[in-house]
């Protein structure tokens, strides 16, 4: 990844943080296609802990400050699914998060990757320089995936 940018495994110390990072990346999309309500989303991010996001979480840490956190599951046999990659503000368009999207892709054994972003969301083209593709679209995203070389 990119210098000085390193990670550790997400805790639940990291919780809160991690709650309120997302809010700060996916609420202006949440609110222009459904309207953003809090206690939904709270309920909505303690399932999704629940189902076990943490346990391939990892929070990105730069000049030992949390700013940012992404998390990976696996789907099926041959792909790996990138979740989530979010960024504060302030660390945004630096090229930390195409670093950690190509150190996804160079260290994944498996010959699928896959992700999905909101369709009004810039960070499509930067999905697209790295090679994927849309493959299939919802009235609020579009899903990607890159299939590597073996």
């Amino acid at each position: 990844m990119t210098e000085k940018v390193t990670f550790r495994p997400y805790t639940p110390a990291d919780y809160e943080f991690v709650y309120a990072l997302k809010k700060l990346c996916y609420h202006d999309y949440v609110e222009a296609l459904w309207g953003w309500n809090e206690a939904d989303q709270r309920r909505r991010f303690a399932v999704f802990m629940e189902e076990g996001a943490g346990e391939m979480m990892a929070i990105l840490l730069k000049d030992g400050k949390a700013i940012g956190m992404t998390n990976y599951e696996f789907a099926g046999e041959d792909t790996l699914d990138i979740c989530n990659i979010c960024l504060l503000p302030e660390y945004r368009g630096q090229g930390i998060g195409g670093a950690l999207l190509a150190e996804y892709i160079a260290q994944s054994t498996r010959p699928v990757l896959a992700l999905q972003v909101y369709k009004t969301n810039p960070a499509r083209r930067l999905y697209e320089r790295l090679g994927f593709r849309v493959c299939e679209e919802t009235d609020s995203h579009y899903k990607m995936k890159l299939i590597k070389e073996v």
